[in-house]
């Protein structure tokens, strides 16, 4: 509540159990869980905030991340 009534741009990234190893395929989805999400890299995970960085679409959202 606290960061939405900010009135900065933000983003949450809500990944799922993380795991360690190269960076594969992963799924997004703003706003809501991910549908049999239960684990995501880590390099995954910075791969999508990295992109997230140009991409306008999350703004004020949270945004899970998952395998």
């Amino acid at each position: 509540e606290i960061v939405q009534a900010s009135g900065l741009d933000w983003t949450i990234v809500r990944p799922s159990r993380l795991l360690d190893g190269p960076r594969g395929e992963y799924r997004v989805q703003i706003g809501r869980n991910l549908p049999r999400g239960y684990s995501t890299r880590r390099a995954d995970v910075a791969d999508y905030i990295l992109r997230s960085l140009d991409d306008r679409s999350a703004v004020r959202e949270a945004v899970s991340v998952a395998k």
